[in-house]
């Protein structure tokens, strides 16, 4: 996720990586934002041939390009959102993880393979943070909203930090969700972009 986000901001070394279509043939490609270009190599020698001799012969009545940022949002939420729930419990202990609220996210990690559609509303991309944390995982309280928020660190060619709000072990089970929103749109709020 993180490396996908640094080459779509032309940072890092690590290309987008693709496929060209020309004519039911497929060629790997890679794009790199940094460098401005864009690659075709590789792919089996007779594939290469014909897509050449097309070109050659003008032949090309449209190029299809398919890039991939190389993950799938809602499992990157889901990571997060786990990587959330494991520094709470690192910090709260067993009590946290039998609570009510801390059973509605773990119903939604559970969903590994069909994780909630709007799971990114509840998780947000920090820019201009300050201070900058010092720890990969940081817990903030949010008291008067009822929830913490667990900053987190990625690290890939530029460092990421994510906010992921956990409801407090308070909070009613059918109040979690709303908490969750609540403590996102405060905090985004709260913060310069």
């Amino acid at each position: 996720m993180v490396r996908s986000q640094d080459s779509l901001a032309g940072l890092g070394t690590l290309p987008l990586k693709g496929r060209i279509g020309i004519a039911g043939n497929q060629l790997p490609a890679q794009l790199d934002v940094r460098d401005r270009t864009f690659r075709v190599g590789g792919g089996k020698p007779a594939v290469v041939d014909e897509v050449r001799n097309m070109f050659q012969e003008g032949r090309i009545e449209s190029i299809d390009l398919n890039f991939s940022l190389g993950y799938i949002p809602g499992r990157a939420y889901l990571a997060l959102l786990r990587i959330a729930y494991l520094a709470i419990f690192r910090k709260l202990g067993y009590p946290y993880i039998f609570s009510p609220a801390a059973g509605v996210v773990r119903e939604i990690i559970s969903r590994s393979e069909h994780p909630p559609a709007d799971l990114g509303n509840l998780i947000a991309e920090l820019k201009n943070i300050f201070p900058v944390p010092r720890d990969p995982l940081q817990l903030v309280s949010l008291g008067d909203i009822g929830a913490i928020v667990v900053v987190i660190t990625l690290l890939a060619d530029s460092k990421r930090y994510y906010a992921v709000p956990m409801p407090d072990p308070g909070i009613s089970a059918d109040k979690v969700l709303e908490t969750l929103r609540n403590a996102i749109t405060v905090l985004l709020a709260s913060r310069p972009n």
